[in-house]
């Protein structure tokens, strides 16, 4: 593989709303990369405003399931190979925060040492998929892929946790029970951090200290 000058702020990572609103202003800017989930197909404003773009279908999981499309070995190898000699790169998924931020680190790890490459993600929003970081190490061959990734973990885990309560708290929007708004919020919140790799026990600790 040829190996493009690069730096990480060439890799930009996006919600599907935000690439929308990026794409209404420069049109064909950068190759794309977008992450549906499985039973979504290829977004329209995607077919009409962006250059070259690959669509991947899985879901935000971040364990093997029977009930999703779980990311795989050969999702991860196909998204290094179409976007080898892309230098300007968009990555998107639907919220921006776990899909599309572990892959975009992925894909960066091809270019930079992982300990560079890393700096693509923004702690204040991004939660990466492990899966897909996992899988990308095994695809990369390898290890250090893994052990940025879990310095930067191990560094943000206590802000991310934060960062990913509003943001589930953004996306249910307002709720008038009082009451059945915390319930809604915490139960998406444990899914959505337990899916971003956290532990259950990271999980409780966190929700009993609000």
């Amino acid at each position: 593989m040829n190996m493009l000058p690069f730096a990480a702020e060439e890799i930009r990572i996006f919600s599907h709303q935000g690439l929308h609103e990026f794409l209404l202003q420069h049109a064909d800017a950068r190759d794309t990369v977008h992450i549906t989930d499985s039973d979504v197909a290829c977004l329209p404003f995607l077919r009409e405003r962006a250059g070259n773009h690959l669509h991947l279908q899985f879901d935000d999981v971040a364990t093997a399931s029977s009930a999703f499309r779980s990311p795989s070995l050969a999702d991860v190898q196909r998204a290094i190979d179409w976007s080898a000699d892309k230098r300007h790169l968009a990555v998107a998924c639907h919220a921006g925060v776990s899909r599309s931020s572990a892959l975009a680190y992925v894909i960066a790890c091809t270019r930079l040492a992982p300990a560079d490459a890393i700096r693509v993600l923004d702690p204040a929003r991004h939660a990466p998929n492990s899966l897909v970081v996992t899988l990308g190490s095994r695809v990369l061959n390898n290890p250090g892929v893994l052990k940025a990734f879990a310095d930067f973990q191990a560094d943000q885990r206590p802000l991310l946790l934060k960062n990913l309560w509003v943001s589930v708290v953004q996306h249910n929007g307002q709720i008038d029970d009082e009451s059945a708004a915390i319930q809604v919020r915490q139960r998406d919140f444990v899914q959505v951090a337990v899916q971003a790799g956290f532990t259950q026990d990271e999980v409780a600790r966190f929700l009993q200290g609000r």
